[in-house]
């Protein structure tokens, strides 16, 4: 199956916030530091990170939802700092690409989460988070392997047309609402399999 990651749509959110030009491609096109193409932010990963941190940030302290959607992760990044001492607000990561490895373990979510369209190239850990609001994994590639061990959902879980190319686990997971599976693809058979 082939995965087109769409990230080189226009964005109202990053407009709305006058975000930095980062690059500008062959046909004059601009994009901020949050879409630009992978290797072209022109940004070290933790300078590009802790932007993200802060637009998280900002979303918090104006008490609204956090919008990074069709951002483009270059590399590794770790959401571990948004715990229950300092949960992740209502956020949408519709059509980003996370390009390495991203850590969601023991992460409170506590609104709504978005993850349509999402591609994920490497690993996903999301163990012992915890998603208090709705969460929406529509259309969402995981090429590498995901983690969902004792993942409590407070409420709706929707996962719809995704793939799992290396398997997810699910060992612990807790559904507390109702739960939709609708034609995803688990591409790795297990070993005993």
């Amino acid at each position: 199956m082939e995965i087109k990651a769409r990230y080189f749509d226009d964005w109202d959110w990053c407009k709305a916030r006058c975000c930095p030009i980062a690059y500008q491609d062959e046909d004059g096109k601009e994009y901020c530091v949050f879409h630009a193409p992978e290797g072209k932010k022109g940004l070290s990963q933790d300078e590009f990170n802790g932007i993200v941190y802060e637009e998280i940030d900002r979303a918090m302290d104006e008490g609204v939802p956090c919008d990074l959607s069709g951002t483009v992760f270059d590399g590794d990044i770790s959401f571990e700092r948004y715990n229950e001492d300092k949960p992740l607000p209502p956020i949408n990561f519709e059509e980003a690409r996370f390009g390495g490895n991203v850590d969601f373990r023991g992460v409170v979510f506590s609104g709504d989460a978005h993850f349509d369209g999402v591609l994920f190239c490497g690993e996903a850990l999301f163990s012992g988070a915890e998603f208090q609001g709705k969460a929406y994994f529509f259309d969402t590639a995981f090429r590498e392997r995901v983690d969902f061990s004792t993942v409590t959902f407070a409420k709706e879980l929707y996962f719809s047309w995704g793939s799992f190319q290396k398997g997810a686990v699910f060992t612990g997971a807790v559904f507390e609402s109702k739960t939709i599976f609708k034609r995803p693809a688990f591409e790795e058979k297990r070993p005993d399999q």
